[in-house]
């Protein structure tokens, strides 16, 4: 299976002009607090999943500013037309796949990998396990509507032709099915449906034949399964789901349905044999929340032995979904999803609840055998909180490191249960600073100094960062008024606050000024636009007409930058090596060049047909718009 290996959602939801989220094929376990984006994440994965079975316009319409269903972010620049609004959705996976989905980009559907993606991946939020207890005590418990909209759209059966389809997907087959068999025109010239007796109305019989056969079949093995999944929760009770076949009665013109039904029973508790059609007027709340996973566990199971592509992702996306459990209860849910199903997903996990969270971190350290919380990083999980960061009005989420300097900066600042600690908080928001320059030298590679002597990043003090970054700000996108500014909190706050100094004052508009700096640099992004290994292409073509087509292979990754309190990416154009191939010059076949640029090795290769006089200085294109990778220019990976 593929894994997701950035997630990037800009100008969606909650969601402003932000960074991706490196997540590289891990795991992640993501705290924030309500309203800090998390189900922003969630349905941006969900809607470009979604995307590869839906029709242009029911997509479009969430990047359309003026639909009522926009998802835009309502920060967003709507000036430029819809097109041109910076909102969209992309994903990368390990297998080389990108999937970007915006309002002039649906590629996504009708995409096969996506499409087999979509299949192979599930989601649960809070509200999709509460839906099995939503019921009024007079009613049976009938998971019809639920396995409509949260289980069957991910489900596949076996596949079966129909009206020169095959459909494979169980919503496929419904949705075929209520349409009601093929109309016909009579002797008489009256629109009718088909006779019995016809070719149509035989394959519209087998189809529902095979719909039902396949829905017993689907509820059989979760009836196999459901009741032992209750016991992993430590509960003692046992449930029966009940199929109800699916029927039509064909009149001349229209059809009678009559639904299929999915009875939920209780069928014993502790032990005793009891027949209950409405479990939620005798199970707590949470026992149905368990009942309600154990289900879904279950239909995980069974679309495990589903065939998809095999490079198609598999992901599984949990969204507070152990709100309803009792605290006793939290720890087997943590248990199974990080032993039973990350082997077979890559789970993402979203909560609220900081002590689900450590909880979480806590039975990670126990199955990885890790000492340190720091060293989860170091697993295949990637261990993340959320934060609402304001700016000029405009709010926008930044992701931290659990645990991050920055939070317990946050939290002594606000006296979050603590008592509000000035000096603690500048301690920590200056060891936060340093992290974000560390983050920031790996990322734009610089791990030597001046004199080609390596730099210890680890070790790094504040007065070493600045050092460095002044050295090579270019690269880094600051500029010497930023830092001045950190300079200038160095002196009077981070310092001071390192020290014993019972007589300084710590002024909090002090700290506000250095939260802005360390949440401007968390702003600052360095990303691999073109990885190491990889080619680049462009072609010249001079006035003898011959075609040059020149591939470039990178021996080193080709980074793109943003500045401080920019939105736009630029390139930085570092040395390193090459190999060049002209395919129309046999003396230029995977030519070594160092020391030089990409930039530099573009515009020189002009130079031969420059002084042959069969290429003039002027037509020279622009390097952004000719140079391409898999298909797009420079230039529109700028704005990926």
């Amino acid at each position: 299976m593929s894994k997701i290996k950035t997630l990037h959602i800009n100008n969606f939801k909650f969601f402003r002009c932000s960074k991706p989220l490196d997540l590289n094929g891990r795991h992640l376990l993501l705290y924030g607090e309500n309203g800090n984006g998390k189900s922003s994440v969630y349905y941006g994965l969900y809607t470009l999943l979604e995307a590869a079975s839906k029709q242009p316009d029911s997509v479009r319409k969430y990047f359309d500013p003026d639909n009522d269903q926009s998802l835009v972010n309502i920060y967003a620049d709507t000036t430029h037309g819809k097109e041109n609004t910076g909102s969209y959705i992309q994903i990368t996976d390990d297998a080389a796949h990108t999937y970007h989905l915006s309002f002039a980009d649906l590629d996504c559907i009708a995409n096969n990998n996506l499409l087999e993606s979509n299949r192979a991946s599930d989601f649960m939020n809070y509200v999709s396990l509460f839906q099995f207890q939503m019921f009024r005590s007079s009613e049976v418990s009938d998971l019809r509507d639920v396995f409509l909209k949260s289980i069957l759209p991910s489900v596949s059966f076996p596949a079966i032709k129909y009206l020169d389809q095959e459909l494979r997907g169980a919503m496929e087959m419904y949705r075929a099915y209520k349409a009601e068999p093929v109309k016909v025109k009579n002797p008489k010239g009256d629109i009718i449906l088909a006779y019995k007796n016809s070719p149509e109305y035989k394959a519209y019989s087998e189809l529902e034949a095979h719909f039902n056969a396949q829905m017993h079949a689907l509820i059989d093995f979760i009836n196999d399964n459901v009741n032992a999944k209750i016991e992993e929760f430590d509960y003692n009770f046992k449930v029966y789901l009940e199929y109800q076949d699916a029927s039509h009665y064909k009149k001349d013109k229209v059809t009678d349905f009559t639904e299929f039904r999915i009875i939920l029973r209780l069928i014993e508790y502790n032990g005793k044999p009891v027949s209950l059609d409405h479990p939620n007027t005798f199970l707590n709340e949470a026992r149905m929340a368990a009942l309600a996973f154990s289900i879904r566990w279950a239909v995980l199971d069974y679309r495990l032995q589903q065939d998809v592509a095999p490079d198609a992702l598999k992901v599984l996306v949990l969204d507070d979904i152990m709100i309803s459990l009792d605290m006793a209860n939290r720890e087997k849910p943590i248990s199974i999803i990080i032993n039973k199903l990350t082997p077979q997903y890559q789970v993402l996990f979203f909560t609220h609840d900081k002590q689900i969270f450590e909880s979480m971190k806590h039975e990670l350290m126990r199955v990885y055998h890790k000492h340190r919380e720091d060293d989860l990083q170091e697993t295949d999980w990637f261990i993340q909180e959320m934060y609402d960061v304001e700016s000029a009005g405009v709010h926008e989420p930044i992701f931290q490191p659990s645990n991050s300097h920055y939070a317990r900066a946050l939290r002594y600042f606000q006296g979050k249960d603590c008592l509000v600690d000035n000096v603690a908080s500048g301690n920590a928001i200056r060891q936060a600073i340093e992290g974000a320059f560390k983050e920031l030298f790996l990322k734009a590679n610089i791990r030597r100094n001046s004199n080609g002597d390596p730099i210890e990043i680890s070790s790094l003090m504040i007065s070493d960062c600045i050092e460095i970054a002044r050295k090579n700000l270019t690269c880094l996108g600051l500029s010497d008024e930023f830092m001045n500014k950190i300079d200038g909190l160095r002196e009077c706050l981070f310092n001071p606050a390192s020290h014993h100094n019972p007589g300084r004052n710590f002024y909090r508009q002090e700290l506000k000024e250095a939260f802005r700096v360390c949440e401007t640099l968390f702003k600052c992004d360095h990303r691999v636009v073109v990885p190491k290994g990889e080619e680049v292409k462009f072609l010249i073509i001079p006035a003898d007409g011959v075609h040059h087509d020149y591939t470039v292979r990178l021996k080193q990754d080709l980074v793109a930058f943003r500045f401080v309190d920019s939105f736009s990416y630029q390139y930085y154009w570092n040395q390193g090596r090459f190999l060049i191939t002209d395919s129309a010059d046999p003396k230029i076949r995977n030519k070594k060049i160092r020391k030089r640029t990409l930039d530099q090795v573009y515009y020189e290769s002009f130079e031969h047909f420059l002084k042959r006089g069969i290429f003039k200085q002027e037509d020279i294109p622009d390097i952004l718009g000719a140079v391409t990778y898999n298909g797009k220019t420079l230039q529109e990976l700028l704005l990926i």
